[in-house]
C-alpha cells in the first residue's frame, strides 16, 4: 500500500503536467473567439480610424469604402508613391489636390490626404446624383476615382448612344474596357481619349471586394 508520503510525491511530480493541460485547454477553448480578431486584424487592418470617422462623417462617406480604398491604394502606407504619381494613403494625384486645394506639400499627411480623398469621393457621388441605384453608384464613383471622371463620362456617352443604360456599371464597363482601342477612343463622342480600362474594371472589382470584406469584418 502507497504511503501518504508516497502519495503526495506522486501527485505533486503531475503538478506541472496538470498545469500544461488546463493552459493547453484554455487556449483550445480561447481559439474560436480569439482567432477571428486576430485574422481581421491582419487581414482587415485599420489604421488613423479618427481621421476616417471625421472625414467620412463630414461629408457622408461610407468610412468602411474608404478603409478599402485605402488597402489596396497603399497599403496603409502613408509615404506610399505609384509610377503614374500618386501619393499618400489614398493615392491622390498633384493635379486632383490642385482641384481639392490642398498643398501638394500636405499629400503625405495622412489627415490631410484621407479629408481630401473623403471629400473627392462626396464630389463624385454628388456629380453623379442622377444614378439613383447606389451600388452603381459606387461603381461609377469608384470607377471615377482611379481612371478619372471624365474617361467615365466617356464611357457613359458611348454607352448611351449605343441603347445601353450609362447608369449600369456593367454596361459602363463595357466601354470603359473598349477605350484603349482606336475605334472607340477616337470616336467623336469622346472627349478624352485613351484610357488603361482594364486597370480601371480590375479596380473597381477589387475595391467593391475588399469593401464587403471590411463590412463584415466589422460584424
Amino acid at each position: 500500500m502507497m504511503t501518504q508520503a508516497a502519495l503526495q510525491s506522486e501527485v505533486g511530480s503531475w503538478g506541472p503536467t496538470f498545469i500544461a493541460i488546463a493552459a493547453v485547454a484554455a487556449i483550445l477553448i480561447a481559439v474560436p473567439f480569439v482567432m477571428p480578431l486576430i485574422s481581421n486584424a491582419f487581414l482587415y487592418p485599420v489604421s488613423n480610424k479618427g481621421d476616417i470617422a471625421a472625414s467620412s462623417q463630414r461629408h457622408g462617406v461610407d468610412p468602411y469604402l474608404v478603409c478599402a480604398i485605402i488597402r489596396c491604394e497603399s497599403g496603409w502606407d502613408a509615404d506610399a508613391y505609384s509610377e503614374a504619381g500618386a501619393e499618400g494613403l489614398m493615392q491622390i494625384m498633384p493635379a486632383t489636390a490642385d482641384h481639392l486645394g490642398l498643398s501638394r506639400d500636405l499629400l503625405y499627411d495622412p489627415e490631410q490626404n484621407i479629408a481630401a480623398a473623403t471629400r473627392y469621393l462626396a464630389e463624385l457621388e454628388r456629380d453623379l446624383a442622377t444614378v439613383h441605384d447606389r451600388e452603381e453608384r459606387r461603381a461609377l464613383v469608384l470607377a471615377c476615382y482611379n481612371g478619372g471622371p471624365h474617361h467615365i463620362r466617356d464611357a457613359m456617352r458611348l454607352a448611351e448612344r449605343d441603347g445601353r443604360d450609362p447608369h449600369s456599371w456593367p454596361c459602363v464597363r463595357e466601354y470603359v474596357l473598349r477605350l484603349s482601342q482606336p475605334r472607340y477612343y477616337q470616336d467623336t463622342l469622346v472627349h478624352h481619349g485613351y484610357m488603361r480600362g482594364q486597370e480601371t474594371a480590375d479596380y473597381v472589382d477589387k475595391i467593391r471586394q475588399r469593401y464587403q470584406q471590411y463590412r463584415h469584418s466589422a460584424k
